[in-house]
């Protein structure tokens, strides 16, 4: 009986001896096994025929830096990260906020989605009101048929009109001011 009782003890042991290596080998082979990459989709095509479209994968990135094309599809330089013009600047007077020109259109306004310049906490702000167009090294203001009206140096512009933007040139949204800088 005695016997009968060690080989149980001795069984049990093995078994738990061979879960154990059987644990590692799997670990081990979890942790050394080479991962599928699957990309996310960053957008998709206009009117979804083709599918979504997939963002490269990082290790064929270089240096986060943009090439430069000629009319033959040959590189001819690099842009830096970011808006390649002179970099122009928003500052509003009621609480300072400063905020870059980063965009060829860049719209000021309350709506949250699609003003770049968000102006949330005055009701005299059209949802979208105000844009700055980048034209070369020139930066344009032009409003965009709001309510109150948009301004340069205290003289309202004409809806649609854009207004050549000089640096120090103050900038009313109906009531609200900005002043604007390269």
């Amino acid at each position: 009986m005695r016997v009968e009782f060690y080989s149980w003890i001795i069984l049990a042991l093995a078994a738990v001896v061979a879960a154990g290596i059987l644990g590692a080998v799997i670990a081990t082979s979890l942790i050394t096994r080479k991962k599928k990459k699957f990309y996310a989709p960053t957008g998709f095509h206009a009117g979804g025929q083709m599918g979504p479209v997939y963002a490269k994968p990082p290790e064929t990135v270089q240096n986060g830096r943009t090439s430069v094309l000629d009319e033959n599809h040959e590189e001819t330089g690099y842009l830096d990260k970011g808006f390649a013009r002179p970099c122009a600047m928003l500052i509003r007077r009621k609480t300072g906020e400063r905020t870059e020109v980063k965009r060829p259109l860049f719209l000021i306004g309350k709506e949250k989605l699609r003003a770049d310049f968000q102006i949330t906490d005055n009701e005299a702000v059209s949802r979208i009101h105000a844009g700055i167009v980048c034209r070369g090294e020139e930066y344009y203001l032009i409003d965009r048929n709001s309510t109150n009206g948009t301004y340069l140096n205290e003289r309202r512009i004409e809806s649609g009109q854009e207004v050549l933007l000089k640096p120090g040139d103050r900038i009313k949204v109906a009531d609200e001011e900005l002043d604007f800088w390269l």
